[in-house]
């Protein structure tokens, strides 16, 4: 998902992954911690 989906009056969605990833940056920051996510990598069997 590459873009933000809000709600018809502009403000963000629950089920938006992206707002979902926001969200629990900010908490983690606001414990103290760094959360650096980083894209999967697939690897074949």
């Amino acid at each position: 998902m590459f873009c933000d989906i809000l709600m018809p009056d502009g403000s963000p969605s629950f089920a938006d992954p992206r707002y979902v990833l926001k969200r629990a940056l900010a908490k983690t920051s606001d414990l103290g911690f760094t959360f650096t996510p980083t894209p999967r990598s697939s690897s074949s069997s």
